[in-house]
């Protein structure tokens, strides 16, 4: 027995390493001897040795890892813990959960970054990034493309999987695609995930648990292994080239983290929180194609075979958990627990001391015309503190779900998508004229820029010249505002798709086209595109000019909105 193998036994037997830590250790130095032995031809001493190098120094990484996690999950539970006592709400008491809450979406008396508008940002940054792609693929009425733009995918496809054109536009734009989705994986690793980089990956793979599920493993497995490139793959376990056997597990693994929507290896009573975020994506750069045409034919049978979709898709849900791992840390079902245990500690806390009437909260007023006889400043919801925090924990739980995609998630697929199709129908129906009701938003943004203390008819003038160069082939200002990171919901407005396996079910995709092309005819998308465009130039040219202002000469409004978020002078 080697040296190595003992040590671990050792370790097993002094309680330093579990026995399933212990029997990987073993697996994995049997595979990395064997491979050296037997595929690089070095004597048995000389595997082990390097063998044993290389487990210890998986090993050394892994803590490291390991080490990481926790020293993020600690501080993320100090701020947390900062925050609930510092946070003061509309009425300047110390409030626990709508301190919480406020980290989950906008709160007007928290001035922390929340998930809401973070994956807002992280997405139109993103988009900032591929400008040029957007503008090129942007779905016209009812979500359609012209034969140039499916014909220019499919060239892009090709530069991203390594296949030379000759085409220069497509080049480019395979370029901005890397860029940005290089920039999605560097920002989701600085907050805690371990996605490594590939410099051949291209596109992820988006796959339908429901066509997955419909097919047997072995025919899944037998459709795309000839496809893949098993020489640009790596067992994550030992690190080594795949054997003709080890890939079929491998294979047989990812078939049932599909069919079973990521529930394969859960363990009920141990697995409490689910995989943790920053683990969740390392399967994302697993599956290497040999060629556009296989990663087309294995996304056009068991995916989404519209690259520009699988673009859009994967910068929302990127965004979505970059914007999650930022505010509650690598391991945010973790922290959702723990810091409701907090808010629900405190809260018994307070409802023990309401009781002896040392703690009271300021009452809501009811204000109902039908009490006679009684003044309504008199009448008020008794509501105990208890309650109230129950309340706002079940809107954190609905919000948590919100944004981790799994509150959209139909109990009945069938009535899920049939009614998600009448929304669509309602909404382009009831919606189809409401075009001339955008005229009052001119009125509104006066109003709000002035409430901000900006100029109010800039953004007037900037929403008019949006609204003419929409009619226009040159969009010259639309660019502008996607690469100042404005967003850019209406070129992509039907591009969601249904993808089970990230737990998102959209509306079937003609109700969307027929929504769409209603919205787009009356007039509606173009004026609110415009006019988000216009308020948010308008406030980052203010912004820009006033860079040399002190704070004190800013306009008074200008100011108390900085202060809101934290900005002093």
């Amino acid at each position: 027995m080697s040296g190595f193998k003992q040590c671990i036994i050792n370790g097993i037997k002094e309680g330093l390493i579990s026995e399933s830590n212990g029997e990987r250790l073993y697996k994995n130095f049997d595979e990395i001897k064997d491979f050296y032995q037997y595929k690089k031809n070095l004597t048995k001493p000389e595997a082990e040795q390097r063998a044993a190098r290389e487990v210890y120094d998986a090993m050394k990484i892994e803590e490291a890892e390991k080490l990481r996690y926790t020293l993020q999950m600690k501080a993320k539970m100090q701020e947390i813990e900062f925050d609930f006592g510092n946070y003061r709400n509309e009425n300047g008491e110390v409030d626990y959960a709508n301190a919480y809450r406020a980290y989950l979406a906008q709160d007007n008396w928290s001035y922390k970054p929340n998930i809401e508008n973070q994956a807002t940002n992280e997405a139109k940054k993103a988009h900032s990034l591929m400008n040029n792609v957007l503008e090129q693929f942007r779905y016209g009425w009812g979500g359609l493309q012209s034969r140039k733009q499916k014909a220019n995918k499919k060239l892009m496809v090709r530069e991203l999987m390594g296949e030379r054109t000759g085409n220069v536009n497509a080049q480019e734009l395979a370029e901005a695609w890397k860029k940005t989705a290089e920039h999605l994986r560097k920002r989701a690793n600085a907050f805690g995930m371990k996605i490594k980089s590939r410099d051949d990956w291209g596109l992820p793979q988006m796959h339908d648990t429901l066509s997955v599920r419909s097919t047997q493993k072995e025919d899944w497995i037998d459709f795309i292994l000839p496809k893949l490139d098993i020489q640009k793959m790596v067992d994550e376990s030992t690190g080594l080239p795949f054997t003709d056997k080890s890939i079929r597990q491998a294979l047989s693994q990812v078939y049932d983290n599909i069919a079973t929507e990521g529930m394969a290896n859960f363990k009920p009573g141990v697995n409490r929180m689910g995989k943790a975020m920053h683990n969740r994506r390392l399967d994302h750069r697993f599956l290497a194609f040999k060629s556009a045409d296989d990663w087309m034919a294995y996304q056009t049978r068991f995916g989404n075979g519209d690259p520009f979709k699988t673009m859009l898709d994967h910068i929302n849900s990127m965004s979505r958990d970059i914007a999650i791992l930022k505010i509650l840390g690598p391991n945010p079902d973790a922290i959702h627990t723990w810091a409701k245990s907090m808010v629900r500690k405190q809260a018994a806390i307070d409802a023990a001391n309401e009781a002896k009437g040392l703690f009271k909260r300021k009452k809501t007023i009811i204000k109902d015309s039908k009490l006679k006889g009684v003044k309504k400043d008199q009448v008020k919801i008794y509501r105990t503190e208890q309650d109230r925090t129950n309340a706002i924990l079940e809107n954190s739980d609905n919000l948590m779900m919100y944004h981790k995609g799994q509150l959209s998630k139909p109990v009945d697929g069938f009535f899920g998508n049939t009614f998600a199709a009448l929304r669509q129908l309602l909404t382009g129906s009831q919606l189809g004229g409401a075009a001339v009701m955008t005229l009052t938003d001119q009125h509104w943004m006066r109003h709000t820029a002035k409430f901000n203390g900006l100029k109010s008819h800039r953004a007037n003038i900037n929403s008019v010249k949006f609204l003419a160069e929409g009619m226009k082939k040159d969009k010259k200002l639309a660019r502008l505002a996607i690469k100042l990171g404005l967003g850019a919901e209406m070129w992509s407005s039907v591009s969601a798709v249904m993808n089970r396996y990230l737990m998102e079910v959209d509306a079937p995709m003609w109700s969307k086209r027929i929504s769409d092309a209603i919205l787009r005819g009356s007039g509606l998308s173009h004026s609110t595109q415009a006019n988000k465009w216009a308020f948010g130039m308008m406030a980052l040219g203010e912004l820009a000019e006033e860079v040399k202002t002190p704070f004190a000469k800013l306009h008074k409004n200008l100011q108390a909105q900085f202060k809101k978020y934290g900005i002093g002078e």
